[in-house]
Order: structure tokens, then sequence, then C-alpha cells
């Protein structure tokens, strides 16, 4: 048979395309439609009776091999092209979606940890260095998250998520930071104003955890944060308490310490005046009228120091100073009394018993000595620690 376009010979009875123009025998000899219009022509119309166009154009370039091959290796490349961008835009996004899943659990453990140090026992038992250190390890795990979600850019759809949780994580981290500020100074004027802070801060997690919507991670805590302020008022209504009650020791111990302190004023200077004047005696001799009434009125002064003494209210951790400054008044009375009594002895001419009860007097003086000097030195120690309001 011969080619119906190019009037070729062809041997082959089965040849499906001509081997000289490469026409489509078998289309050739039926009706085709035109493939830019769709109009039906019939097999020995070489042109679309409705548009014109031409069949042998539209046969060469649907039917030649290298179209055939093209439209192929295009085929091929848009498969792979989109099956690519669809398994590697899966794996981006579950591999960034990770980084939530990870701050999650950060937050949920964080959490527990907080509500868990933050009650009233554990507040008022435990250390506020070593507290206030465990919190801000805490602290210190929400920031590094929220730098890795700052650092990082939000994926396809997720930039309101992503914006969310850094402000959940600072929001956090804040609370954090407010907690440690109050177990720190409990006593502190604006520790109300934190609280409060602390409060509001709560209310707009619980919003934004609610608001956060990701796969395979729910931000809902089940940890209630609201009980965090809770627990510090009630930390705090017990330290001011314990403070006023250490103020009111304070106040007491001081007046204490003011009146012993102008007992013991009163009573060095009375030890000071009759040791110069029985010095003074020694070198010049003096009347003994006036010796007898120098004895009378040192004797008077430690009666009237002790009996002031006596009336001084002594707070708890201060009876021993008072017992203790009694006693050297005691000695120091009786010290006058014995040398009064040598002064009688002497004044009557009864010299060898004079100087036995001089004697006799001198060693109580001594012992008075240093009886006063250990009270003093306790009185200052324990004056130093008292008068310290952490040592209450």
């Amino acid at each position: 048979m011969n080619c119906p376009k190019c009037n070729q010979p062809i041997a082959d009875a089965e040849a499906k395309f001509c081997p000289k123009c490469g026409a489509d025998i078998q289309s050739a000899v039926a009706d085709w439609t035109c493939a830019k219009c769709g109009q039906v022509n019939s097999a020995d119309a070489d042109f679309c009776k409705n548009c014109g166009d031409s069949r042998d154009k539209q046969t060469k370039l649907i039917y030649s091999e290298k179209f055939r091959y093209a439209l192929a290796v295009v085929a091929v490349i848009l498969i792979g092209g989109l099956g690519s961008y669809f398994y590697f835009n899966g794996a981006n996004e579950q591999r960034y979606l990770t980084n939530y899943a990870a701050a999650q659990r950060d937050l949920n453990e964080v959490n527990n940890i907080v509500v868990t140090n933050v009650k009233f026992e554990t507040l008022n038992s435990a250390k506020p260095e070593t507290l206030t250190e465990q919190l801000k390890t805490q602290k210190d795990v929400l920031d590094a998250q929220a730098k890795i979600f700052s650092d990082i850019k939000p994926f396809t759809n997720y930039d309101a998520q992503h914006a969310d949780l850094i402000t959940l994580l600072n929001k956090e981290s804040e609370i954090i930071a407010q907690v440690i500020q109050v177990v720190s100074k409990p006593l502190d004027s604006t520790v109300d104003a934190t609280i409060e802070n602390i409060k509001t801060n709560v209310s707009a997690v619980k919003s934004l955890e609610e608001k956060i919507k990701v796969p395979n991670a729910n931000f809902v805590s089940t940890v209630n944060l609201s009980a965090v302020p809770e627990q510090l008022n009630i930390f705090v209504a017990e330290q001011r308490k314990v403070n006023a009650a250490k103020m009111e020791k304070l106040a007491a111990n001081q007046e204490f310490f003011r009146q012993m302190d102008d007992a013991i004023h009163r009573y060095d200077g009375a030890k000071s005046d009759l040791g110069k004047i029985l010095e003074s005696n020694q070198k010049s001799g003096m009347i003994w009228a006036d010796y007898f009434s120098v004895l009378d009125r040192a004797k008077s002064e430690r009666t009237s120091i002790r009996s002031t003494v006596s009336e001084i209210v002594a707070p708890p951790g201060t009876e021993n100073l008072k017992r203790d400054f009694r006693a050297v008044l005691d000695s120091s009375i009786s010290y006058c009394e014995l040398m009064r009594e040598a002064a009688n002895l002497g004044f009557n001419n009864y010299h060898r018993d004079r100087f036995q009860k001089e004697s006799a007097a001198k060693d109580v003086d001594a012992q008075v000595q240093r009886d006063y000097a250990a009270f003093t030195d306790a009185y200052n120690s324990a004056k130093n620690r008292l008068l310290n309001v952490n040592n209450l």
C-alpha cells in the first residue's frame, strides 16, 4: 500500500507509520479530531474544516518520538518533583514540630517542680537560698526553649502558634522570677504587688495554653499554677507574723539592754570613784568621819543600783545576765561593809583586827573584779547576739 500523505510505497502490511514521512497510516484512513478545536474531520481532509489547523502538523507533534520522549521526561520530572516536595516538606514539618513536643515536656516538668516547691510547708522549712537556686534552674530551662524558638523561623501556617509559644515561655519564666523575688524578700514592701502580677501572668498563661494548637503537643497543663500565688500569700502572711514577733522580742531586748547599760555605767562610775578616794586616803590620810561617809555612800550607791537591776524586766534569754550582775553587786556591797567594819576597828584602835578585816575585804574585791570581768564579756556577747533580729 502507499502512504496516504506522501504516496510512499509501504511493503509491510502491518506498518502503522510511514517510514518516509512518519504519517499515521491508520489514522490517515479514518476520521480525525482536531487537537486544537475538537472538530471531527474526514480521513481525506488535510486541514480542519473548522479552524484550518494542519492535520500533518498535529500528527507529527503528537506522535514524534522526540515529543513522546520529552513528554515522558517532563512527566517523570513533575512526578519526582512533586513527590520530593511533599516528602521533604512533610519531613521538615515533622522536624519543626519536634520542637513543640520538647517545649511541652519542659513546660510540664517545670510547672510540676514549681508547684511542688512553692507550697507553704516547703517554703516554711527550706532555706530560701536553696529554693531560689532550684527555681533559677527551672527558669533557665524555659529561657533556653524561648531562645530556640526565637532563633528558628516558623514553619508554613505556624506563625501564630510560634509567636504564642515564645510568649508563653517568657510569661512562665517571668512567673518564676517573681516567685524568686517573693521567696527571697517576703517582707519587702512590693511583695503584695508582685503576687498580684503573678496572678495576672498565670491567667495569661492559661489563655495561651488553650490557644496553641499543634499536632502531637497539648500545651494545656495539668498542673494548677493558680495555686502558686495562693501559697505565696500564706507564706508571706506567716513571715509577717514571725517578723512581728521578732520585732516585739527585739524591742524588749533593746529596752532591757538600755536599762542594764545605764546600771552598768553607774556601777563603773561608783567603782572608779571609790577606788580613787581609797587610794588618796592611803597616800595622804583622811579624817575618820569623811572616811566613814565615803564608805557609806559607796554602799548606798551599790544598793541603789542593785534595786534598779532587780526591777528590770529580763526577756527570755537574758535572765542569767541580770542574775550575774546582781551577784556582782551583792559582792561589791559586801566589800563596802567589810571596809566599814575595818574602819570601825581602826577608829577604836583595834588595828590588828582592822588589818585582818581589810585583808578579807581585799579578797572579796579581787573576786568581784574577776566576776565582773566574766560578766561583762558574757553581757557584750549576748547583747550583740540578741540585738540582731536575724538571731531571734
